[in-house]
């Protein structure tokens, strides 16, 4: 079960088009995006928001300072990049689970490669289960979590250096 809420975590970086983690209506609901200042390029496919953002998409929410979204030819959504002091990314991934909130300065969304990394100070909550890091990858093709801190060193009793997850027991009934 432990494994299942460690992908359950990672799984709410997935963002608009990866609606399988996901409500199952998220997907279909349209994309509302709040911002102080926003930027288009159409020759390059770069649109950039600035001043606190907050872009909704049924259950999911993304939060920055910055937000960054690169498009493809056709128009999709190839990276979308929120960067804070946090980045902040919250999403319900089914109807009976709840919401799985994630934060960093910088969080990336790689439609293209299936991957959503958090970047510097990477936290993920659901319920009462934290992972953190320095940086969080999720490969959303293969299911795969990569976790790990820019140095290795240890200088106090949290041990900077380490990756470090808090799971709570689940609840008999």
């Amino acid at each position: 079960m432990r494994i299942k809420y460690l992908i359950i975590l990672a799984a709410l970086l997935m963002g608009t088009q990866t609606a399988s983690y996901a409500l199952p209506t998220d997907s279909q609901q349209p994309i509302h995006i709040q911002a102080d200042t926003a930027d288009l390029d159409n020759n390059k496919g770069v649109l950039v928001y600035r001043g606190n953002v907050i872009i909704t998409q049924g259950s999911m929410k993304v939060m920055g300072h910055t937000v960054t979204i690169t498009r493809n030819k056709e128009g999709g959504i190839q990276v979308m990049t929120s960067q804070g002091n946090p980045a902040y990314y919250e999403q319900k991934p089914s109807a009976d689970d709840p919401v799985i909130k994630a934060y960093g300065k910088t969080i990336q969304y790689q439609l293209t490669n299936k991957k959503v990394i958090l970047i510097d100070n990477a936290k993920v909550i659901q319920k009462n289960n934290v992972f953190t890091g320095d940086k969080i990858v999720y490969d959303t093709a293969r299911k795969l979590i990569s976790a790990g801190n820019k140095t290795t060193t240890t200088t106090s009793t949290n041990k900077p250096g380490r990756i470090n997850m808090v799971l709570e027991p689940e609840k008999k009934k």
